[in-house]
C-alpha cells in the first residue's frame, strides 16, 4: 500500500531515517508546509513501524527541541508536541521508550532546564531586584558588591548541591577548593605572585585596593558560578516575568510528563528513578 510505502521512505526503514532532522527543524519550518507535513504524519502514524519511529525521534530530539521552544522558537499548535499523544499514552510505546531510550529522564531533564532557563540567582549582575527593593538601594556598595558574601554564596550554593542530586563531592571539593584559590589570589592583588603578606586573610573585604579588586573578584565570581551552573546550589530563583513563565513556553513538558505518567506503571517507574 502507498501508505507503506511513504512511512519507510520517511523513517528510513532501518537504513537512514529523515525524521530526526525533520523533528529538529519542526519549529522553524513554514506554516504553508508544517500543515500538510502534519496532516501527512497524522495519516502514518496508522502504521505502527511509523508510529514506533516517530516516537523513538521524538524522544531523541526531545531536549533539543523543548530548548528551542523555551527560547522563544515556534509556535504549540503548530508543533510536532499537539502529536506526542497518539504514542504517549500507548502503554507499549511508553515503555520502549522508557526502557530504551530513557523518556521519563528525558521529559523531567527538559522541564528542569525550561524552568532553569527562566530563573537567576539573587544578586547575580543583571538579576531582578529584591522584592520591595529599590534601585538606589541596590547602588549601597555594602548591599551590592560584597564579594564575600557572594564567595560565601556560592560556595554554600555548590555544597547544597549533594543532599539534592549527589555526586561525586570529592571530586567537586577539589574543584571548588582550586576556584576559591583563584579568586582569593585576584582579590588579595596576587594574580601575579604579589605580595603574600595577605595569604591565609579575609582580603576579600578589603574593597577597593588599588580600585580593583571589587571588579575583579566579580568578574572571577561570574565566571566561577557559570562554570558550575550544573551543580549550582544556591537555590535560583524563578523570575515571573520571563517570558517562558508569561507565555507558558514550559505547557510541552508538562503535558508530555503528565501523559507520561498516566500510563499504568510509570508513575511508580518515575518514583524509582
Amino acid at each position: 500500500p502507498l501508505c507503506n510505502q511513504v512511512s519507510a521512505g520517511i523513517s528510513g526503514a532501518g537504513i537512514s531515517s529523515t525524521l530526526p532532522p525533520l523533528l529538529r527543524s519542526d519549529l522553524k519550518l513554514p506554516q504553508q508546509f508544517t500543515s500538510s507535513w502534519h496532516s501527512l504524519l497524522l495519516t502514518l502514524l496508522a502504521v505502527p513501524d511509523f508510529k514506533a519511529a516517530l516516537a523513538n525521534a521524538y524522544c531523541d530530539t526531545y531536549r533539543m527541541v523543548t530548548a528551542e521552544y523555551a527560547r522563544g522558537i515556534g509556535r504549540l499548535e503548530q508543533s510536532l508536541f499537539t502529536l506526542s499523544v497518539q504514542f504517549l499514552n500507548r502503554v507499549t510505546y511508553v515503555r520502549i521508550l522508557a526502557r530504551e531510550r530513557n523518556l521519563l529522564a528525558n521529559l523531567s531533564r527538559s522541564l528542569l532546564e525550561t524552568m532553569r532557563s527562566a530563573s537567576f540567582l539573587p544578586g547575580a549582575a543583571g538579576s531582578p531586584l529584591p522584592a520591595g527593593a529599590s534601585a538606589d538601594m541596590m547602588l549601597d556598595e555594602d548591599v551590592f558588591s560584597d564579594p564575600s558574601s557572594s564567595l560565601t554564596a556560592a560556595a554554600l550554593a555548590i555544597l547544597g548541591y549533594f543532599a539534592f542530586a549527589g555526586g561525586d563531592e570529592n571530586a567537586i571539593l577539589l574543584e571548588l577548593d582550586s576556584e576559591i584559590s583563584d579568586i582569593l589570589r585576584s582579590a588579595n592583588g596576587d594574580a601575579g605572585g604579589g605580595d603574600s603578606r595577605y595569604h591565609g586573610r579575609s582580603a576579600l573585604s578589603r574593597r577597593g585596593r588599588e580600585g580593583r579588586s571589587i571588579s575583579a573578584t566579580s568578574n572571577q565570581l561570574s565566571d566561577f558560578g557559570n562554570r558550575f551552573n550544573d551543580v549550582a546550589l544556591v537555590p535560583p530563583t524563578l523570575n515571573p516575568n520571563h517570558h517562558v513563565l508569561t507565555n507558558r513556553r514550559y505547557s510541552p513538558c508538562i503535558s508530555d510528563l503528565k501523559c507520561v505518567l498516566n500510563v499504568a506503571g510509570m508513575a511508580r517507574h518515575f518514583a524509582a528513578l
